[in-house]
């Protein structure tokens, strides 16, 4: 394509992306960047607003982002090519003004955008390019990101860059190898306004080939207005963690990221019921009310050993053996009409229900009561309004038939309730809104729990 100047052609700019996927984008379908698959998909049918609209952060990164470059000129003595804060192509040297371009030069055409032959749907904006001499002409021997941060991200750039900014140059990357320039990247990143950071962006082919494969189904998507499916963009932590391109940082609640499984029912065994504590809800308008509220989580069977391909879909093989879990955050409440109640009356009968409900009212229902109890969910998936968050809870809970045997609570899962429960004991017990008995995980039961006797006296039909 031909250029067109980022400040002075915005409009044509943003709509040349728009028209496409870029660097940025390429993170979200990787669920590493910021944003969700579907509000993406939104965006390029022009469903939605444009996430990248100028504000406070694009403002200070056009205003920085020629200083960057002209220091990385001084600092590694390359002539480089770039935009000035106007956005006219320029070529930045180490030792005396910079020289602006005529935007019809041969060396802007690597300048944005970029637009990959063999996939007219991928494109690329590259912020410059350290240049050398060959033939006596100067030509592309590195391309660079250019980022500006605050201070207190300073951690997040010690080792590794930010897995979104290590997706957007392997997407940059590829198009410019389709587009016949192999060169590598590097990343420039500008911290707190008085630091200087450099990394070197590896190849990474697994991540490149997830990457490649996510980029064709979404444009699929895209060009036929079929809305993405949850379960096909599980996240690829992981996967990163695997090709050496994130820091290995422990996970809050423990596990890895597995794909949710498709909609449908499932035989499924309870392994978390974490109290939450008080939350203020507002429903239909109505004035927001204190509600207490609990998160309940069950494990699916394992993932297969060593999969091919599960649910219409090929896996990598990091999640060989893993759990899937599905969890839904409810109101703690024993009234009748709750939806715990009636969770609890499908699952074990009314009278069993009741029993609970009465030990739920005396503040003394300990979650032991339903850890390792197996149950038939029916798994939905979600998304938010605004599109940012999406992912599978359950909305049907029912007993097992008879003769099924039951699922053990899996070894490889960490409780979410663990630190929860401590918390939860230290509370002060004559308060009037005290907080359920969840004991430690160190009680857990790791065989499936039998069923009760007395259980199928009761006749009372499920809700």
């Amino acid at each position: 394509m031909s250029y067109l100047n980022p400040v002075k052609d915005r409009e044509e700019w943003v709509k040349a992306r728009k028209a496409g996927i870029g660097g940025s984008d390429a993170g979200v379908l990787l669920r590493v960047g910021w944003g969700s698959v579907t509000g993406l998909w939104k965006e390029k049918l022009g469903h939605s607003d444009d996430r990248f609209e100028l504000n406070r952060f694009i403002y200070w990164g056009n205003q920085l982002e020629d200083d960057v470059l002209q220091w990385y000129a001084e600092d590694t003595g390359d002539p480089v090519l770039g935009r000035d804060y106007w956005g006219q192509p320029i070529i930045f040297l180490p030792d005396r003004p910079p020289v602006l371009l005529d935007e019809g030069a041969t060396l802007v055409k690597w300048l944005n955008p970029v637009v990959s032959p063999k996939r007219p749907y991928a494109r690329a904006n590259v912020d410059g390019y350290a240049l050398t001499k060959r033939g006596g002409i100067l030509v592309p021997k590195t391309a660079l990101e250019v980022k500006a941060t605050g201070a207190d991200n300073r951690i997040k750039w010690e080792y590794l860059p930010p897995p979104s900014y290590l997706v957007q140059c392997l997407h940059n990357r590829q198009i410019l190898r389709e587009c016949g320039l192999g060169v590598p990247f590097e990343i420039i990143a500008l911290i707190g306004g008085n630091q200087g950071v450099r990394h070197w962006v590896s190849k990474h082919p697994e991540i490149v080939e997830e990457m490649l494969k996510r980029e064709a189904q979404f444009w699929y998507c895209v060009q036929h207005q079929r809305p993405p499916k949850v379960s096909q963009w599980f996240p690829v932590t992981d996967l990163f963690i695997e090709e050496g391109a994130m820091p290995l940082f422990p996970a809050a609640t423990g596990g890895v990221n597995v794909p949710p499984p498709p909609e449908g029912s499932y035989q499924a065994v309870l392994v978390d019921f974490a109290y939450l504590g008080e939350e203020k809800v507002q429903f239909q308008g109505k004035e927001a009310k204190m509600q207490r509220k609990a998160l309940l989580i069950f494990a699916l069977p394992s993932l297969p050993k060593a999969p091919d391909e599960i649910d219409g879909q090929e896996l990598p093989e990091w999640v060989a053996g893993k759990t899937r879990t599905v969890a839904q955050k409810m109101t703690y409440s024993s009234s009748d009409n709750s939806r715990m109640y009636k969770m609890l009356a499908s699952w074990f009968g009314a009278k069993k229900a009741a029993k609970i409900a009465k030990a739920m009212l005396k503040g003394e229902f300990a979650s032991d009561v339903l850890l390792g109890r197996n149950a038939i969910i029916t798994v939905q998936h979600w998304e938010s309004k605004d599109g940012s968050r999406s992912g599978a809870s359950f909305s049907t809970v029912s007993p097992l038939m008879q003769g099924m045997k039951g699922l053990p609570i899996p070894d490889d899962y960490v409780p979410y309730s663990a630190k929860q429960g401590e918390k939860a004991e230290d509370e002060d017990e004559d308060d009037e809104f005290s907080q359920p008995v969840v004991k430690k995980a160190s009680s857990r039961k790791k065989k499936p729990v039998e069923e009760d006797e007395d259980e199928d006296e009761d006749d009372e039909l499920p809700f």
